[in-house]
């Protein structure tokens, strides 16, 4: 399983992490955490440091590891006690009426314009909270589909003819389109995205995460 060949995420962004059930999106996020137990190759690294030489990443998992009765926002708390540069989280709106998911991304946003990097996987958000996301990334299959902007993934997806219809839902639109798997959307999409180039300045989280065996 090739989680991510190659990428880097800026200081102050505001990540999603998209994808069909099991397609490893979990498995990405404990990886670039550096808490990924299972045989695995590959680095992550926090401005030329490796992320397990440090105590600049934390993450909220989706399952309660604290306390039964603490809230998402309570869990988040706890996480920023050593104030992280880098915070994960993993669907930590799910469960969640929209009222709360919003108050919880709304949190979550907030920290990324304080200058961290915020990123986590969300279930079918609705079009406002995917909104609140600056950047995307789509996982299909295991592999890495893209990661860009939301204006990015938008011509992404238009330069192979997959346009979302108005009125739809882009998240759910990206997800249903890498699910497909006899339209072999996911290759056209990776291939369209894999010439781009990223140069940033200011702290960055660096990944090279080779195969992760399951």
């Amino acid at each position: 399983m090739i989680i991510l060949n190659n990428g880097r995420i800026k200081q102050g962004e505001f990540a999603a992490v998209l994808g069909p059930s099991g397609a490893g999106k979990t498995t990405f996020l404990v990886s670039l955490a550096g808490k990924c137990t299972l045989p695995s190759e590959g680095t992550v690294m926090v401005n030329d440091t490796n992320v397990r030489d440090l105590h600049a990443v934390e993450m909220v998992p989706q399952f309660e590891v604290f306390f039964d009765g603490l809230s998402v926002i309570e869990h988040l708390v706890f996480m920023l006690l050593s104030n992280p540069q880098i915070l994960i989280s993993d669907e930590p709106t799910s469960g969640l009426d929209s009222y709360n998911a919003s108050l919880v991304i709304s949190a979550l946003k907030k920290l990324s314009k304080s200058g961290k990097i915020v990123i986590c996987s969300i279930h079918q958000p609705s079009c406002d909270i995917f909104r609140e996301f600056n950047s995307l990334m789509l996982i299909a299959e295991g592999k890495m589909v893209f990661h860009g902007s939301l204006d990015e993934c938008k011509a992404v997806f238009e330069s192979i003819n997959l346009h979302c219809p108005l009125n739809y839902n882009p998240a759910e639109f990206y997800i249903r389109a890498v699910s497909n798997q006899s339209e072999g959307y996911v290759e056209k999409i990776m291939e369209s995205y894999h010439d781009r180039s990223l140069e940033y300045d200011g702290t960055s989280l660096d990944t090279s995460l080779g195969h992760i065996q399951l």
